[in-house]
């Protein structure tokens, strides 16, 4: 009976050591221009501060380099609004999964829909996937 006791105790210790996949890497408008390590598989979730009602958006990533990193969603959510108003901004929300090892430079650009010319802001990051 210890034996099974003791093969139990072990058994819950290592279920809580990894056993379990981890949620995405959450990446926000606050790492820009960081590096994050990632393995083949992982998942991580790019979230940044917008306002669809708006002509200025966030453009889809250009991604250069040899690590292959596939879009799995991209969605937009809306700030909490009791009041109903409109106009409310809310954040664009993007993930990704690494499908391939390498490095792959990630760049969005928010930018006027209808209008030629430079960014408004930009926002970057690397992937260094194993």
């Amino acid at each position: 009976m210890k034996k099974i006791l003791a093969l139990a105790c072990v058994a819950v210790l290592f279920a809580g050591c990894g056993g379990a996949a981890a949620g995405p890497t959450k990446v926000t408008e606050e790492d820009k221009g960081k590096t994050f390590e990632a393995t083949v598989g992982q998942k991580f979730e790019v979230t940044l501060k917008a306002n669809e009602t708006t002509p200025v958006q966030w453009t889809s990533p250009k991604i250069e380099g040899d690590a292959i990193i596939g879009t799995v969603n991209s969605e937009y959510k809306t700030e909490e609004n009791p009041q109903g108003m409109v106009g409310v901004g809310g954040w664009r929300i993007y993930t990704f999964e690494v499908t391939a090892a390498g490095t792959a430079k990630m760049v969005w650009e928010s930018k006027h829909i209808a209008e030629e010319g430079p960014p408004y802001d930009t926002f970057e990051i690397t992937i260094n996937a194993k």
